[in-house]
């Protein structure tokens, strides 16, 4: 009875497997690094949309009608329609402890008006002040942001 004897690997079999065992490696450390580079920037956002502070004093159509400032500006984000009357802003999607939220950061925009499901909440944080609304689910709220220096 003979035996079958396997022939052993070329060399060119081996130098491929090598070479995609290589590629393998590297895209998993790319894509790896990848997931480490959002996971920070995620953390990053966190911090800087951090929206703490006292609550904003709030407002009444009447009252903005009769004494201003007027809401000029109106856009739609996060299931919001956002109205101000000045100034600038700037929104994100940010994850949180409690799941994803909405927050908007105004800087001087006089007065806020949020519209969601037909229920309108109107804000007056005032000029040369800052303010952020912040959605979570079905939650609507604002905050001041403190002066820093």
């Amino acid at each position: 009875m003979s035996r079958r004897y396997k022939r052993p690997p070329s060399p060119a079999m081996i130098s491929t497997a090598i070479g995609v065992t290589l590629m393998l490696a590297i895209a998993g450390w790319f894509l790896w690094a990848d997931a480490m580079r959002a996971r920070l920037h995620q953390s990053d956002d966190v911090a800087a949309y951090a929206a703490s502070g006292p609550p904003c004093p709030t407002a009444t159509a009447a009252g903005l009608a009769a004494n201003g400032p007027h809401l000029r500006h109106n856009f739609e984000y996060g299931g919001m329609i956002l109205s101000y009357a000045s100034g600038a802003v700037d929104c994100a999607w940010i994850q949180g402890r409690d799941g994803q939220q909405a927050v908007c950061k105004f800087d001087s925009p006089g007065a806020l008006g949020v519209k969601r499901k037909d229920v309108q909440q109107l804000f007056a944080p005032g000029i040369g002040h800052s303010a952020a609304i912040v959605r979570q689910g079905d939650r609507l709220s604002c905050v001041m942001i403190p002066r820093v220096g």
